[in-house]
């Protein structure tokens, strides 16, 4: 079980109620439940004011010193083009 949690009721109430109004959204959660449900994972989402959320900096482009920072993760294959590299080279599309 995956607890995931976020400063954006929209998204964290769609998710819970597995529906939004907007159709992209929509696509990613289902591209999201399906590899969950291939990896017998569930997640849970609950909602976090933005001034209590940690990852709000770092998802503004702002990052705490590197020793600050857990140590990294193995990122499944399907995952990784959706995810960036904090220690590569930024891309021009970043």
């Amino acid at each position: 079980h995956f607890k995931v949690f976020g400063d954006n009721r929209v998204v964290v109430e769609g998710w819970r109620n597995a529906r939004s109004k907007n159709p992209a959204t929509n696509l990613v959660f289902r591209r999201i439940h399906t590899l969950l449900a291939k990896s017998a994972c569930t997640a849970h989402t609950r909602y976090v004011s933005t001034s209590s959320n940690p990852a709000d900096e770092s998802s503004r482009g702002h990052y705490p010193l590197n020793h600050l920072l857990l140590p990294p993760v193995d990122i499944p294959c399907e995952l990784t083009r959706f995810i960036v590299d904090f220690d590569a080279p930024r891309t021009q599309a970043e």
